[in-house]
């Protein structure tokens, strides 16, 4: 990833999840927030991102309860939209599919535990 990434887009189907995650990036690295936008409607986040030139990593679940849409449809719309995105699954089953550029392991109970402690991980590896 590196430090070229100018934004930096979370899709979560429940908002518990998006509040923990956006408090954890609160406190462990802040200066990310200004780059990041949370969304917990997949449409939302690409009508928000679409035609955008900017160095965009995409993070969301593999499964959207209120729609037909999976994760692997998301990725690959993402990718069809816009130039210089990577799309990384974070789930806690999250399943390869052929538009995934990886797969985080969200640890089961986030909603009620709030740790996103893989998910800081792999942003604090991936901005330095």
């Amino acid at each position: 990833m590196g430090n070229q990434v100018e934004k930096i887009i979370i899709v979560q189907r429940h908002q518990e999840n998006l509040n923990s995650i956006r408090e954890m990036v609160a406190e462990n690295l802040p200066s990310c927030l200004s780059i990041m936008t949370f969304f917990t409607s997949p449409e939302d986040a690409l009508r928000a991102a679409a035609g955008s030139n900017k160095k965009t990593i995409v993070i969301s679940g593999n499964v959207f309860e209120e729609t037909n849409l999976d994760g692997d449809w998301f990725a690959r719309e993402f990718k069809a939209n816009m130039s210089d995105v990577k799309v990384y699954c974070y789930s806690v089953c999250p399943s390869g599919g052929e538009h995934w550029d990886g797969l985080i392991v969200k640890e089961q109970g986030t909603c009620a535990t709030g740790d996103h402690a893989s998910l800081i991980e792999f942003l604090r590896a991936g901005l330095k």
